[in-house]
């Protein structure tokens, strides 16, 4: 039950997995009551220092899909309230994001001016 994303390469799956806890998780199921393992894998799974319990994975996936999913409820929401600050509240998005996208999406950064012109 862990998230993972499937990466189709001809002829084999890349699974994909992100987050402290859910690679943690992995580790826990991948090696438990096994002999043989691979050791270089199996010596960076155990540099995590916290305890399972401890580890959390990110709120919010950071792939590009993701992010410009975030850009457009942000840029949906912000036409309907017309003020950043209540925007980035209610999607609960930090105002130095925004600043970014706007300094690094020149699509944003229009879509942005066009709300705010109307």
């Amino acid at each position: 039950n862990l998230p993972a994303d499937l990466l189709n390469q001809n002829k084999h799956y890349r699974v994909i997995l992100t987050g402290r806890k859910s690679i943690q998780l992995f580790s826990n199921w991948i090696y438990k009551d096994k002999d043989i393992y691979l050791h270089r894998k199996y010596e960076e799974f155990q540099k995590e220092s916290l305890s399972l319990d401890q580890l959390k994975d990110r709120n919010l996936k950071r792939t590009q899909a993701a992010v410009k999913q975030r850009k457009q409820n942000f840029l949906k929401e912000y036409m309907k309230n017309k003020c950043i600050a209540k925007t980035c509240s209610i999607l609960e998005i930090k105002e130095p994001t925004f600043k970014s996208w706007l300094k690094n999406d020149n699509q944003f950064k229009k879509d942005d001016e066009r709300i705010h012109s109307l």
